[in-house]
């Protein structure tokens, strides 16, 4: 394994190591699904159906329930925390040469198209202009 596999791995387990974690009062189904979440964050095949079917849970019922507790649906709490950490990677400068599309995957994204539309509609500008103007230079 090359230095730069070892770099998104790290950066990327110590992001996932900061996702909320959580409360003693919220409901048990709520804690078992964001604590399934946070464990599968990066996972391309994440959808809140095997959320639902994994923690037992009724599909409408969870997502009013979850956007209740932590502030967002299940599908933008996932997007949200895939491009967050997808931007700890772009402004890496050890990461400078490993490519986007890399990147799009690394963070649970099928595709670097859905990635870069994603990232242009939540962020503003595509993570290709992001990068260059982020890039950490320590």
């Amino acid at each position: 394994m090359d230095d730069s596999h070892q770099i998104v791995r790290e950066i990327l387990s110590e992001y996932q190591y900061s996702l909320p974690s959580t409360k003693p009062d919220w409901p048990k189904k709520i804690s078992r699904a964001a604590q399934y979440i946070n464990e599968h964050i990066y996972d391309q095949s994440l959808t809140v159906k095997q959320i639902t079917g994994q923690c037992f849970l009724n599909g409408y019922n969870f997502s009013e329930n979850f956007r209740h507790f932590l502030q967002l649906s299940p599908i933008n709490y996932i997007t949200t925390h895939r491009l967050e950490s997808a931007k700890r990677l772009l402004k890496d400068h050890r990461l400078k040469q490993v490519p986007i599309v890399s990147i799009s995957m690394h963070v649970g994204f099928k595709s670097n198209s859905a990635f870069t539309t994603t990232f242009k509609n939540k962020i503003g500008i595509p993570p290709s202009v992001w990068r260059k103007e982020n890039m950490a230079s320590t």
